[in-house]
């Protein structure tokens, strides 16, 4: 009796798990790089989370959304802001409703990683109009429109879009 039970709770199991494999939600790391036209190198690396705007919507005022990890090979100057080479956390600071601005701490993301945080701001643009995107996505791009001229870290999240100046 006790091995019956015990080849049924096996095959409810492996069951559960082949199911979750294929109904379950991929998460992917993706990496992004590029040389920028100084020469410094950059790379951000993230998972492709479902978009989910209703979290950060109820985001308390002055909390900080980690996003991504950033890795600078070189420093890099960021209008005023001078950022060293090495590893930064790189997310979304929430400044009012509807309001966020795109910041970096130093150090890797990882437990613990929240208690240790040393905001740095940097010049930002928040939409909530721009093309859509189903899961967390990062970009480095050639700005347009009014931000011609310039290189942007993008993060995509729903309709949510925050770009901040990379040079």
């Amino acid at each position: 009796m006790m091995k019956n039970y015990r080849c049924f709770l096996l095959a409810v199991a492996q069951t559960l798990v082949f199911a979750a494999f294929l109904c379950g939600h991929p998460h992917l790391l993706k990496t992004v790089s590029a040389t920028l036209p100084d020469g410094a190198e950059i790379k951000v690396s993230f998972f492709t989370n479902p978009a989910n705007e209703s979290k950060a919507d109820n985001k308390a005022v002055g909390s900080f959304s980690i996003g991504a990890q950033l890795e600078l090979k070189s420093g890099l100057t960021i209008g005023d802001t001078e950022l060293g080479a090495g590893e930064y956390m790189v997310g979304a600071l929430k400044k009012g409703e509807g309001d966020w601005t795109m910041a970096v701490s130093p150090g890797k993301m990882g437990p613990g990683a929240k208690s240790q945080l040393k905001l740095i701001e940097l010049k930002s643009w928040f939409s909530t109009s721009e093309a859509r995107s189903p899961h967390s996505q990062w970009d480095i791009t050639p700005g347009d429109g009014k931000l011609e001229g310039k290189i942007l870290l993008v993060w995509r999240f729903g309709n949510l879009m925050l770009a901040a100046e990379l040079s």
